[in-house]
């Protein structure tokens, strides 16, 4: 867990905050001679990742590179927008398509995830208009709500 404290704030500093953020800790030292820890890498935020049924996590970022992988197969430009919602074992996949939007997304779509997050999972895929920003402003394409 990252804890950060922000003492030069404006509004209220922030003392040992957790932000949920998931990093990567580097074993070099920081520039400056501070003996303290240093960040190499941020992954994410640490309820962003997938839970698979048995239990294992991955990156929510499977679904970023699977929606990009319909390009390679000619579906390109099939999805405008979409946002998975992940409630325990059942995904809901909302999805803003274009004219070109057919079923072989939503085929190509659950082949994927059933090989990379299980069988023992259930999508379901709904078609949109549009889709809501969370009420920070943020416009983020998965959530686990389990």
């Amino acid at each position: 867990d990252v804890f950060v404290t922000d003492y030069h704030n404006n509004s209220m500093p922030l003392i040992n905050y957790k932000n949920n953020d998931k990093v990567i800790l580097s074993d070099n030292s920081c520039i400056c001679g501070r003996n303290t820890r240093i960040i190499s890498y941020i992954e994410g935020r640490v309820d962003d990742y997938i839970i698979k049924p048995d239990g294992n996590k991955i990156s929510q970022y499977l679904f970023y590179y699977i929606i990009k992988e319909l390009d390679d197969i000619g579906l390109d430009n099939c999805v405008l927008k979409y946002k998975i919602i992940q409630n325990k074992n059942k995904f809901q996949i909302l999805i803003v398509p274009s004219q070109k939007y057919n079923e072989k997304v939503e085929e190509y779509i659950k082949t994927r995830l059933y090989e990379k997050i299980g069988k023992e999972i259930i999508i379901e895929f709904s078609l949109v208009d549009s889709i809501p920003r969370d009420k920070s402003g943020k416009l983020r394409f998965f959530l686990r709500i389990n």
